[in-house]
């Protein structure tokens, strides 16, 4: 392979890394709209989170076929599922905190991949019920 050749290649990489960069910095929120410490998240922040894990799994998570063929799970209907429910639900049938996050975290575990974590806000850990001390 010659090396103009060589070089056209790596910047046409390079282009498309940036441009996959620029199109999820678009598609994410800030950290501006997750609850202050102290606060739960509301039903907004809770369906912008099940949004959120939808994307990473669906648009980001390569392994997601392999995973859902092994274990045979299906994360991303389970957040369907989730996110449907959330429609429904008024500010007095939402349910705690803690069970908002222990489906996220099963969800996220199905697919037994160490590297897709869901992590429980510090307050959420602090008050959980299967958390003990």
């Amino acid at each position: 392979m010659s090396q103009p050749h060589q070089d056209r290649h790596a910047g046409s990489q390079a282009e498309h890394h940036r441009a996959q960069a620029n199109s999820h910095q678009r598609s994410s929120h800030t950290a501006a709209s997750v609850p202050a410490v102290g606060r739960e998240p509301d039903a907004r922040q809770r369906k912008l989170l099940v949004d959120q894990a939808l994307l990473i799994l669906e648009q980001n998570y390569v392994h997601l076929p392999l995973k859902a063929a092994m274990h045979a799970v299906n994360p991303l209907q389970r957040l369907r599922v989730m996110r449907a429910r959330m429609e429904r639900q008024t500010a007095e049938t939402m349910e705690a905190e803690w069970i908002f996050h222990r489906q996220m975290s099963s969800i996220f575990h199905s697919v037994r991949d160490l590297h897709t974590n869901y992590l429980l806000p510090f307050r959420s850990q602090a008050r959980s019920p299967t958390c003990r001390s």
